[in-house]
């Protein structure tokens, strides 16, 4: 195998595109976007906890007609 063989460039360095789809690819790893994205999932992850602890101590009746009303509201939308 030649390795000495020039190699055709991966992009066109006139490629603005290519430039603009290389800031979006950066910008969606950057470090603080991540990490604003993963204590919006924290929070909605301890409220959810918080809600199935909740329904653990909630009466078998009530429990019913609570999701009897979800139903509903799920097919209102």
């Amino acid at each position: 195998m030649d390795t000495s063989a020039a190699q055709a460039p991966l992009f066109d360095a006139g490629d603005a595109e290519w430039v603009a789809d290389l800031f979006d690819t950066m910008r969606a790893g950057d470090l603080d976007i991540v990490i604003d994205r993963l204590e919006s999932v924290a929070v909605l992850m301890r409220k959810a906890a918080k809600a199935r602890r909740m329904l653990a101590t909630i009466e078998p009746d009530l429990l019913r007609a609570g999701l009897r009303i979800r139903d509903t509201r799920d097919g209102a939308s």
